[in-house]
Formats: structure tokens, sequence, C-alpha cells
């Protein structure tokens, strides 16, 4: 999102102007905790919502003539004094890492980060597009859970390719370089006459948590079901247990709750339960949500998926989330993620999803083989 630590830059198409100004040095508004780690890789980022101030930097398309979609002018650093005054208060972002856990050792982790204005609306369903070094690519992360009164969300990650590895390198105290968030459309959640099955596997079960929590606080009654390889790749169980009436568990191996697949749990509740379940919600890998968007069209029942595919900007500008649900093109970013799951091309998400594999791989491992890790976790 930030081009560079000197350089301001207005993202256009969507309501209100975001402008980010971004300076060298520590700010004597960081909070207390910050490493001086994090004080050499970030520094002050000014959130500046003001449309006025933005316009008045990059041109209005109605008083160029341009086209709706007009270019940011590149020139040179913008000062202080040469940005007009912001009729709002300028706040202060830090994406402070305040809190990391290791949730499958050298796998997976979840950050508890300081985002307390993406915190304010974040919603069950939204998502996060972070970028941790200057050069390096954009990636979207679901929220799996927030808390506006701290001010924190909660980000789990699996180590997968060199952005989430460099992700990994960060301790608490760092800070993450850019996060853009809330993104996306919500889950549409609201009281119900039957039971919601929120159904995960992999990281997507810390994603699906956040939805299932969103059900029960509006008194839905809910069922989870989450699956993995074995016991020890499971997560977010406990955290489950507190807000699903009953969690069923699957694993490949037997070695916790049922052997094989999430599908089996599903259509067993699906058959014992029968017409008394309002919707299935399923977050996960592409086959796993593809299994059980199957289950549901045979019977009959509503079935949601989180669909988390290549994205750059997150605001609908570039297409590269582009996914195909009932015959159309819809971008994931802004027309979901969630879309229904009887609809959607999954085959066609597979092969997108994979166009890149060869570099990401290559990517990664160019990354592990030269990168020394000090981060002491």
């Amino acid at each position: 999102m930030i081009a560079s630590d000197s350089l301001t830059r207005a993202i256009l198409g969507v309501p209100g102007i975001i402008a980010y100004r971004v300076q060298k040095g520590l700010s004597p508004d960081m909070p207390a905790g910050v490493s001086s780690r994090a004080a050499d890789t970030l520094l002050e980022i000014r959130l500046v919502v003001t449309a006025d101030a933005a316009l008045e930097d990059v041109g209005s398309p109605a008083d160029t003539g341009a086209s709706s979609r007009p270019t940011v002018p590149d020139t040179g650093p913008v000062t202080a004094k040469a940005r007009p005054q912001p009729s709002r208060s300028t706040v202060f972002m830090t994406n402070t890492i305040v809190r990391k856990r290791s949730l499958i050792p050298g796998k997976t982790s979840e950050l508890v980060i300081d985002a307390p204005h993406i915190a304010a609306k974040a919603r069950p369903g939204n998502f996060v597009i972070l970028r941790v070094t200057p050069q390096g690519e954009r990636i979207p992360l679901t929220i799996a859970d927030a808390d506006a009164d701290a001010g924190t969300i909660t980000l789990v990650y699996l180590v997968l390719g060199k952005t989430t590895a460099q992700l990994e390198t960060l301790s608490q105290g760092d800070a993450i370089l850019d996060l853009c968030g809330p993104l996306g459309k919500a889950t549409d959640i609201r009281p119900c006459q039957g039971a919601v099955v929120c159904v995960g596997g992999g990281t997507g079960i810390a994603a699906m948590h956040h939805i299932a929590k969103g059900h029960h606080n509006v008194g839905n009654r809910v069922i989870g079901i989450i699956g993995a390889r074995t016991k020890d790749l499971l997560l977010f169980e406990d955290e489950l247990g507190r807000v699903c009436d009953e969690v069923l568990v699957a694993t490949d191996d037997g070695s916790h709750g049922r052997k094989g697949l999430v599908t089996l749990p599903l259509e067993d509740t699906l058959e014992e339960a029968g017409k008394q379940v309002a919707e299935v919600v399923a977050v996960g890998p592409v086959p796993m949500m593809a299994a059980v968007s199957d289950v549901c069209e045979r019977d009959g029942v509503r079935c949601l998926v989180s669909l988390n595919s290549i994205m750059l900007d997150g605001i609908g500008m570039c297409g590269a989330c582009r996914v195909k649900v009932g015959g159309e093109t819809k971008f994931a970013c802004v027309d979901g993620p969630e879309f229904d799951g009887r609809l959607v091309d999954f085959r066609e998400l597979s092969q997108r999803l994979g166009a890149f594999k060869p570099m990401e791989r290559l990517a990664y491992e160019e990354f592990t083989k030269h990168h020394v890790c000090h981060c002491g976790n």
C-alpha cells in the first residue's frame, strides 16, 4: 500500500480517500514497548481520512477531465507543509505485535496486533491485507478475532511462502509495515430459526472461529466441525468450545475425534438435524470447501464458503481475485470473500491459485537459504 518510506499515496475508488504518510524515525507518540527493531523498520504512519485534503494533492477527475481511475503523480517526497492541514484529528498507527503464539511450531502462528482503527470496525468475515517489507508482496489474511475495547485484531497464518516466512521472523514488539483493513463484506449474521454449522480446516479454522463467535453472540445455536490430517495440526478447538454448542472433530488418521474427512460428521449432522440446520459456513482449503458444498447441495442446505484467492489491492481495482460464481465473474475482495458454495467454480479457483506455485516455491527456497533467523522464537 505504501510505495516507499517517504512517499504519500492516495488510494482512489473507495468511499473516502485514505492517504498515508510515512516518515523515518521514532515518533514520540509511539506506544511503549515497541522494540528498536520496529523503530528501525517503520515509523510514523499518519492516517488521514479526509477526502478533500487528499484530492487537493492528487487532483480530482472531474476537474481534470481524467478517467474515473486517476493516477497519482510522482512529485517526490511530500512534506508536512505541502499537505493541507486535515480537518480531522491525525492518528498514529503502528501495527505493533502485542502478542505472538506458536500454534504449530515452525508452521502456524497467531499474532495479536495493536490496530484500534481496524478492530473498531472489524466484523466476522472481514480480512486485512498486509506487507512485511517495502519491496514485499501484499497478502490477504482473514481476521480470526477482534477486540474493539483492547484495540487489537488476531491473525493466524501458515508459513507457506516467502511473505509468511518473513512474517514469522517478527516478534512481540515488532511492527508490521503495512496493514490495511477491514476489507471485504462481513458475514451476514442474524438470528436464525435453525442451527448454524461452521466447518473449518487448516488455518481456516481460526477464521471460522470469528464467524462462529458472531453467531453465538446473536443467540444462534452453533455446531462447529473441524478437521486436520492429525491431532497435532488441529487449531482453536478450545476457543471454539467457548462459542459453540457442540464441537465435532475429524482427523485423517483418527488420532483425535472421528477418522476421516469433515464431510463425515457434516453428513451425520445434516441427517440428524434435518431441516433444523439454517446454513453451513465453510472456511479452509479449496478441496474441503468444494466437498462441503457438494454435501450441502445434495441435501438442499444453504452453504457459504470464504474464498481466499490471490489479491493485490483488495479494493476491487486489479481483478486478480476474480472468481466464477453462478457463471458470473465476481471479485472476492469486494463482492466477497463469502459466496454460495453451491455456485462457485472451484476447478477454476484451484487453477488460478496454482498459477504461481513454481515462482512462490523458488522465492521461499531462496529466502530460507539466505535468511539467518535472529527472532529468538
